[in-house]
């Protein structure tokens, strides 16, 4: 059995390694005919947008939110068994994934080295170069930048929420139990130190309630 699942796995890499798509679901923008990757025209425009957006205008936040506004999905497909894949509306970590497929500019990625793919380009080596480069520097160039990296503590409302001014909640620890919040930063004026004060606009503070921790701001 070793040597049987040693072979399947030379197989594999021997295949990636010749740009061959070793099947599953397709990315954003492309379809799969005679298994291979063939771009899909509307899908391949939204990947060409949110590129070209980026670069031009590093706001992750605001790009997300105008996908979603516009209804923008991840990708919807059909298996090959004929079950069909809905997408979901487009999320920060969707879209960060997106930014750092290689598979868009004509590559074939197997484990963390890449190769050229069978398939055809569909964003341009200038775009993408500018693109990771604005994700590297992160809080330094991209607005809402600390949202996109990866923490311990995953945050399953990060790139939903927006408060009433149209910023994003960015995920935070809080409390002595460090305890994950979500906040966002409002122009709302807060009151003076000497006076009680309620939660403020757009954060969510955990409470202590009889040893245990709940949000001051209800469930989600």
């Amino acid at each position: 059995r070793e040597l049987a699942g040693e072979r399947v796995r030379d197989k594999i890499a021997a295949s990636r390694q010749r740009g061959i798509w070793m099947g599953g679901m397709p990315p954003l923008g492309y379809d799969v005919a005679d298994r291979k990757l063939i771009p899909n025209p509307e899908e391949a425009k939204i990947v060409r947008e949110m590129f070209t957006r980026f670069a031009a205008m590093p706001s992750m936040a605001s790009l997300v939110r105008d996908l979603r506004a516009k209804g923008v999905t991840s990708k919807s497909w059909t298996t090959a068994k004929g079950i069909e894949r809905q997408g979901k509306l487009i999320t920060k970590g969707y879209v960060y994934k997106v930014f750092k497929n290689p598979v868009y500019i004509g590559m074939a990625a197997y484990k963390g080295q890449q190769y050229p793919g069978e398939h055809s380009a569909i964003i341009d080596q200038e775009v993408w170069d500018t693109v990771q480069e604005l994700l590297k520097a992160g809080d330094k160039h991209v607005k809402g930048g600390a949202g996109m990296r990866e923490t311990k503590a995953p945050s399953m409302l990060r790139g939903l929420i927006f408060s009433p001014e149209g910023r994003a909640f960015t995920p935070r620890l809080a409390g002595p139990a460090r305890v994950q919040s979500s906040t966002a930063i409002t122009s709302t004026p807060t009151q003076s130190s000497s006076a009680k004060r309620p939660a403020k606009s757009g954060v969510c503070q955990p409470a202590k309630l009889k040893g245990s921790w709940s949000s001051s701001c209800g469930a989600f």
